[in-house]
Formats: structure tokens, sequence, C-alpha cells
């Protein structure tokens, strides 16, 4: 089985939010936590959180969780900045490591049986990107081979790894309607 760190990108403001969104209760634990369990109940390896807006209370929250975190000082330049904070910290804690799982803190929908389902295509193809298909598009939670680290350090703004999902042609799908259910709106939690 190899080592597929979890990386949680959960360092936004949550402006649209109104609110701490990380802490936001459901089912009677935080939103973060929930997410946290459900990544180390899967096949992968080492979960990761990326913390920025609000880290200091979000890593409180979670300071009893066996998870690395790292923070990204550069937060509020958009989701490529935690994506590119969390691969360096992969790379430099577990350098053998030749594949990470990058998801949302805001996908508390997800569980451990769908990054399994991830993992599992990716054993049978360690060398193509294998992502979430949800909405008719390609998303995260996606696994990412080493090979393509460069190109998600690369990423700037906000859209993340959205652009090399639906841009390359070595993409392997997994369908995963729950995954297109992320909250960044109090009404999303209905």
């Amino acid at each position: 089985m190899p080592n597929i760190p979890i990386l949680i990108l959960a360092s936004g403001a949550g402006s649209r939010f109104q609110g701490i969104k990380q802490l936001q209760d459901i089912d009677g634990v935080p939103m973060i936590k929930g997410v946290i369990h459900s990544a180390m109940r899967a096949r992968g390896g080492e979960v990761v959180v990326v913390l920025g807006a609000h880290r200091k209370v979000v890593a409180q929250a979670i300071s009893d969780m066996p998870v690395t975190t790292v923070i990204n000082q550069n937060w509020e330049m958009g989701m490529a900045e935690s994506i590119k904070a969390g691969v360096e910290c992969v790379e430099a804690h577990f350098p053998k490591v030749r594949a990470i799982l990058i998801t949302l803190g805001d996908q508390p929908y997800i569980d451990a049986s769908d990054f399994d389902r991830l993992v599992a295509l990716y054993i049978e193809h360690p060398d193509k990107i294998v992502s979430a298909r949800y909405n008719g598009v390609c998303g995260v939670p996606a696994i990412f081979p080493d090979t393509r680290w460069q190109d998600l350090k690369s990423l700037s703004g906000d859209s993340g790894a959205r652009e090399l999902l639906r841009s390359r042609d070595d993409v392997l799908t997994v369908e995963m309607p729950e995954a297109g259910r992320d909250v960044d709106r109090p009404e999303d939690l209905v």
C-alpha cells in the first residue's frame, strides 16, 4: 500500500459563510474535524492540514488530532498558495512519498470510502492524476503523482488545481457526487 498523504486545504477566511467555516458544527463535530476523521480512516497516509485565516483558533480545535499542520502565510492570495504550502510541507516532511491526495476542508460529505476509491484507481495507474468527477467536471479530491507537483506549485490565484484537472488528458476520474457538496454559505448545510 503506497503512502499517499492527504492534504486538507483549510486556510480560507470563509467570507461568504460569515463566520469561521472550519469550526461549523456538523452532526456535533466541527467541520474540519469531520473531514480529518474521514481522511484518517482512509487508506492514504499522513494527514496534513493547511491553515491560514483563523489559524490560531482552528489549530487549537484540532490540536488533539494526529495531523501535521502547515501555515499558509499567503492565504489571501488564493487557494493556489495553500496547495503550494501543502506540497512543500509534504516534500520536506515525507521525502519518500510519490503521490499526494488534495481535498478541501469544506467538503464534509466525503467519507473514507470515497478517498479509498481514488487510492484504488491510483494504485492501478500510478503515473496518472486521479480525480473526483461531479456536476460534470473534474475536481478535488484528487491524487497527484510527484511528477505533477511542480505544476501544482506553479498555480496562482483562487482556481486551485481545477485548471490542471480540466486541461489534461492524463486524468482518470471516479464519480463522486458528494464532492460537489462543499460548504460556502450557511444554507449549504441544509
